[in-house]
């Protein structure tokens, strides 16, 4: 009997342990999953300082899926080539729903809650030079159906001046930044205006594949200081 005895609580220690191992995988695996979200606006400005050292890393990691390993899909050194953003952006193109698909790892609105109190200038300027360098291969491309990105520039522009201190940081744009505003203000508006008089193949009308109109844009104008060609695109 006692040997028997022995034996079960042999077998349920034996038990025990498995479980207790099983639940700090999983716990652990839990972890390791969150860490690729990004919870809060000290985590953002850390990644955003190491990743983002330049529009066309500062593009991929606006671009990265939710479950991405930034060691492995960001460079070492925070930079990739302008052909890597070009693939990006023309599947973006070619996604047919008027909105990106919500599996990005850093949604354009989740900045709204991260920098609520305060974004950093650099997180900003960072982010603007990366939607004008978006702009800028999208022009390099025609003929595409442009309206999945510009969506998705809307969001970012829109999202931003929700952030806090948001009207400091437009005080401190340099020329060459509102020049950025000016061109991607310039690029979403061309969007609208080129298919203003376009059907698709149902017969309706192609701006409903935007989020945003004219108006939507003259405010934000407004809100980023944008009222005249600033000087160094004249130069």
């Amino acid at each position: 009997v006692s040997n028997s005895s022995a034996l079960i609580g042999s077998d349920l220690t034996s038990k025990k342990t498995s479980s207790t191992c099983t639940t700090k995988k999983m716990k652990k695996h839990i972890k390791k999953s969150k860490s690729y979200v990004i919870r809060n606006g000290l985590e953002l400005s850390s990644q955003w300082k190491k990743w983002c050292a330049s529009p066309q890393s500062a593009l991929k990691f606006l671009l990265l899926p939710i479950g991405a390993r930034l060691e492995e899909d960001m460079e070492i050194n925070g930079e990739i080539n302008l052909g890597t953003s070009h693939s990006i952006l023309n599947e973006l193109q070619t996604n047919e729903k008027s909105e990106l698909d919500p599996s990005l790892r850093l949604q354009p609105e989740d900045v709204i809650r991260l920098c609520k109190v305060e974004m950093e200038a650099d997180i900003m300027e960072g982010i603007l030079g990366a939607l004008n360098l978006a702009v800028s291969i999208d022009r390099a491309n025609e003929d595409k159906d442009t309206s999945a990105l510009s969506n998705f520039i809307y969001r970012w522009i829109r999202s931003i001046s929700k952030c806090g201190r948001f009207c400091l940081n437009v005080d401190f744009l340099n020329i060459e930044q509102k020049d950025w505003v000016l061109r991607i203000m310039g690029f979403l508006e061309e969007q609208i205006i080129d298919v203003s008089s376009e059907v698709d193949e149902d017969g309706d009308d192609r701006t409903k594949c935007f989020i945003y109109n004219r108006k939507d844009l003259e405010l934000l104008r407004v809100a980023y200081n944008i009222v005249s060609i600033p000087t160094c695109s004249q130069n």
